[in-house]
């Protein structure tokens, strides 16, 4: 399979997997501790966000369990449901939530109960 086929089945990849590690402040080394992976975190992150390599599957389903969303949301197959963004919210090690995200969290847990 060509790199050219990659990026075209599912190109938003590395952009979701870069903003998602920017909206809960986790870095390189603490997502590739998640995955297991010792090897030159930074290179390994910086393939997948800018669409030279990959991860496996199995990395792929961690990194969807590690942010609290699917692996369709990652592969840009589908937008972060109600229950996925909560998750993503409550995950995220930063705890220091500003207002906005306080608001949000409430108008999402106010949807999800009605």
């Amino acid at each position: 399979m060509d790199s050219k086929y990659k990026k075209e089945y599912h190109p938003t990849f590395g952009a979701t997997l870069r903003e998602l590690r920017e909206r809960y402040g986790v870095s390189a080394i603490q997502l590739v501790e998640h995955l297991g992976t010792g090897k030159n975190p930074y290179q390994l992150i910086s393939t997948w966000e800018t669409g030279r390599r990959e991860p496996s599957f199995v990395q792929l389903c961690k990194i969807a369990d590690y942010f609290g969303v699917t692996t369709d949301y990652l592969l840009g197959r589908k937008q972060m449901g109600i229950t996925e963004e909560l998750s993503a919210f409550l995950i995220s090690k930063d705890k220091n939530l500003s207002e906005e995200d306080e608001k949000r969290i409430i108008k999402l847990i106010t949807a999800l109960l009605e």
